[in-house]
């Protein structure tokens, strides 16, 4: 049975059973009593957002799980927030403030329980500017992802997730923020498929907001020829060859390790490495490898950090 409630005598107890009567007079009482309340916001965080929406703002006070989710609707100022979260606080997220005045005035929090039952928290949420940003280094990332990306811009306080998300032919791949401050954002460039490297659009997603970073170029990963020179000294120079080292990649990104030891990268072309000898005497870093019948031959591996 499912109804409509109406509002509370106040000359009556706002309690008690609830009693359901069917065709033909036959009645029914619940072992649960059913009270009348109202709920009473107090407070709401965070205070301010973006003009582009997608904050999540909490609401507290108490008796806030008074009805249902069902029931419930906020707005700010008349705009949406959709609730996500219905209990002893309720949960819900900024829409876009469409409104030409910005920062906007600091405006009301209303919530609205079903029809008859509005409350409100007054001058409790403020619009602010969309963020800015400025600039973007580097500027590519191999398809195999995982190249720091730094966004530099202003207004990234106000917001609660940032990520970088590259599009093509209806894949997406997304990574978040590892770093942030009011200024800069940190990201590890996604992994994407290696058929869609000269296919796909990067952007930043920051909340609701979204810009596309220009120029942002995804590479095919490098290839390495076998190497040629297998037996070093302690003053021996390592070249590595191949192709595609330089395009999203420099010396001070690069890593190499001989066995279990790393070796500093002097310089970097596009088809040449050029390593310091490790400055101790390296281990494999395996035990497969510590198992192998020929010890001394260890792996030469390069990463990009």
């Amino acid at each position: 049975v499912v109804c409509e409630i109406g509002p509370v005598d106040p000359n009556k107890n706002p309690w008690g059973p609830v009693e359901v009567e069917v065709n033909g007079g036959k009645r029914g009482t619940s072992l649960m009593v059913f009270t009348y309340r109202d709920p009473i916001p107090e407070g709401v965080q965070p205070s301010k957002g973006p003009k582009a929406g997608g904050t999540l703002i909490t609401i507290t006070g108490r008796f806030l799980d008074t009805g249902s989710k069902e029931d419930v609707q906020v707005n700010i100022g008349g705009m949406d927030c959709a609730v996500e979260h219905f209990g002893t606080a309720i949960i819900c997220r900024t829409g876009e403030y469409r409104l030409e005045k910005v920062p906007s005035d600091h405006l009301p929090v209303r919530i609205q329980y079903g029809k008859g039952t509005t409350k409100s928290v007054s001058s409790a949420f403020q619009y602010l500017e969309n963020p800015i940003v400025l600039d973007h280094q580097p500027r590519g990332s191999f398809i195999c992802g995982g190249r720091n990306i730094v966004v530099t811009g202003s207004g990234f306080d106000l917001i609660q997730t940032a990520m970088i998300k590259v599009q093509g032919d209806n894949s997406s791949y997304v990574e978040h923020a590892h770093e942030k401050n009011d200024t800069l954002i940190q990201f590890q460039s996604p992994a994407v498929s290696s058929s869609l490297s000269q296919n796909v659009r990067t952007y930043i997603q920051l909340d609701n907001w979204m810009k596309e970073l220009k120029p942002f170029d995804y590479h095919p990963n490098p290839s390495f020829n076998e190497l040629k020179k297998k037996v070093i000294t302690e003053t021996s120079i390592i070249i590595v060859t191949g192709r595609g080292f330089s395009r999203a990649m420099t010396a001070k990104e690069a890593q190499a390790f001989v066995g279990d030891v790393q070796c500093q990268v002097n310089t970097l072309q596009d088809e040449k490495l050029f390593l310091d000898p490790p400055s101790t005497t390296p281990r494999a870093r395996s035990r497969r490898q510590r198992r192998d019948t020929s010890p001394e031959l260890l792996d030469l591996m390069v990463r990009a950090r």
